[in-house]
């Protein structure tokens, strides 16, 4: 079962607004996902993470040894919290929920024969790039929509789930 955690510590994004946006995810994409948590101080993240130096310049970030769960460590505005959630939960979905012949061609078919980024951090990498472009298909369709086969992978995926 995701928890949903520690949101209350902050006011920019409601209960049912966070509510309203895991709605719009297919439950095929959170199978496993154990934690998500609004979590400033990073003390969830110490609790649970390999002992490793923290990045503080990240607001959003995906974790999945020992627990999958996603942090949120800073909220400025509401369409940045929706687009750090789905981005994070992007990463869920390209380690555990696609398939490895999906991965695959995300990596060796769509990726290098882009014609668009969504965003600049999309051009990092692979994996990036589908994280960054799942996040648009909920924020910004039509930015999406400017490459067709990014679009239609993501489309794809919301249908045809493990």
């Amino acid at each position: 079962m995701l928890v949903i955690k520690d949101f209350y510590k902050q006011s920019i994004i409601t209960d049912e607004q966070i509510k309203a946006a895991m709605a719009k995810v297919p439950m095929a994409h959170l199978k496993g996902l154990e934690y998500i948590v609004y979590d400033p101080s990073r003390f969830f993240q110490r609790s649970y993470v390999n002992v490793k130096p923290i990045n503080y310049k990240v607001i959003g970030q995906y974790n999945q040894i020992p627990k999958k769960f996603i942090c949120i460590h800073e909220i400025l505005h509401k369409h940045e919290f929706y687009h750090v959630l789905y981005h994070e939960i992007g990463h869920h979905v390209f380690n555990y929920i696609l398939t490895s012949q999906q991965r695959v061609s995300w990596v060796n078919d769509i990726y290098p024969c882009s014609t668009h980024f969504v965003s600049q951090y999309a051009s990092k990498n692979a994996q990036e790039d589908f994280c960054e472009s799942y996040s648009t298909f909920y924020t910004r369709p039509t930015d999406l929509a400017k490459d067709s086969k990014k679009s239609a992978f993501i489309r794809r995926c919301m249908t045809h789930s493990k």
